[in-house]
């Protein structure tokens, strides 16, 4: 083994604890709420999905359970003349694996004049909480996020149309974390701008595979499973470009990644998680690492790559579509959200590879340690969130 090795593997583990860290974020961390207003607007109806993996976020903020009513119902609340409508305790609802849904109602002294959201925004970094305000049996979806914390009820222009779900999806990639670590990666394993283009092409294609299957056929994969595959997805990308840099002392990376997610597919099948699909990617894996170890990748990395854009896709089609949107809104918000990311990947692929290219003719030594660095970094976290999610 190389010094230049070596010293990438010692910076690695002794950064491991800092990298898992704020693992427990991720990408697309969206709540979503259906608000039915009174036909008087003396009240609402409040109904809030968020993930399980937010939800333990709040506990953590919160020290237990114990605060999450108030966290709830002051996170999200209808507010008039009189301040904030009083709100009765949530009561817990079925939901899809992976989600947690409540309900409850409020009563407003005066008819509530603006909605206020807090609830996540300061705890997970890149939160988005997408609301559908019903007033008399008519909908607008807005949606709310830290630098936004607030619409008035009474001005339709506040709905969020094409225009801004293609800026709220450029601004959500810089929120997630797992998506920034996926991007970094595909700079990693891609040998030419060209290869970039086709990584970046096959995730565009995987996404746009999730938008229509969510709006044509309504598919709505477990959410459970989606941030666990996606959290896969990093692992194999990461795995590749450890692997390439590693050359020769690489050729065994294939067989440990599928076994791997082989084992965490136990763990999931003796929890609870989706372990036939881990089983299953375990098996794609192995192929395609093998197969990208025997070839440049060039002729497979646009197909692994729609595929991993489907299941990122996914997680943002499905939440979504819980909203029950007729299905013009629904195409219209994925389709701008999608967009958004697109141009947020190009926008920051494209300045990743320049920044690379200059740094490559500058300091060839340096960059290619630094390289080497980043492709042991990106495997922690990755495999951090599959443990956590997956259990």
């Amino acid at each position: 083994m190389s010094a230049r090795v070596r010293v990438a593997l010692l910076i690695a583990v002794a950064a491991v604890s800092f990298a898992v860290a704020p693992a427990a974020a991720h990408t697309r961390s969206l709540a979503r709420s259906v608000i039915t207003l009174d036909d008087d607007r003396g009240g609402a109806d409040v109904r809030v999905t968020i993930s399980r993996l937010d939800r333990d976020a709040l506990y953590a903020r919160l020290g237990g359970p114990t605060g999450l009513p108030a966290a709830l119902t002051t996170g999200l609340a209808l507010v008039g003349a009189a301040g904030p409508c009083a709100a009765t305790t949530p009561t817990e609802l079925p939901a899809p694996d992976g989600d947690a849904a409540y309900h409850w109602r409020v009563r407003c002294p005066t008819p509530p004049t603006r909605l206020v959201c807090g609830l996540l925004v300061d705890v997970v970094p890149g939160h988005v909480h997408l609301a559908r305000l019903i007033d008399h049996g008519h909908g607008v979806v807005v949606a709310l996020a830290a630098e936004r914390r607030e619409v008035a009820l009474d001005q339709p222009a506040a709905a969020t149309g094409l225009t801004g779900f293609v800026r709220l999806g450029f601004g959500h990639v810089a929120g997630g974390v797992d998506h920034l670590l996926f991007l970094l990666t595909l700079l990693l394993v891609a040998a030419s701008l060209r290869e970039l283009t086709v990584a970046a092409t096959g995730f565009t294609v995987g996404h746009s595979a999730a938008l229509a299957l969510a709006v044509v056929a309504g598919a709505r994969p477990s959410s459970a499973g989606i941030e666990v595959l996606v959290a896969a997805s990093i692992v194999v990308v990461a795995a590749e470009a450890a692997a390439a840099r590693a050359g020769h002392r690489g050729r065994h990376v294939p067989i440990a990644v599928a076994l791997g997610l082989a084992a965490l597919a136990a763990l999931a099948a003796a929890t609870g998680g989706p372990a036939l699909a881990l089983l299953g990617f375990a098996g794609l894996a192995a192929c395609y690492l093998a197969w990208v170890g025997r070839s440049s990748g060039r002729t497979v990395r646009i197909a692994i790559t729609a595929l991993f854009g489907l299941v990122h896709g996914f997680a943002f089609a499905g939440p979504l579509a819980d909203l029950a949107l007729p299905a013009p809104a629904l195409a219209r918000a994925l389709l701008g959200f999608n967009l958004g990311i697109e141009l947020a990947q190009l926008a920051l692929l494209g300045l990743g590879w320049l920044v690379l290219a200059r740094a490559r003719r500058a300091a060839p030594v340096a960059t290619a340690l630094a390289l080497d660095v980043a492709a042991g970094l990106a495997i922690a976290p990755a495999i951090y969130w599959a443990i956590t999610r997956a259990a």
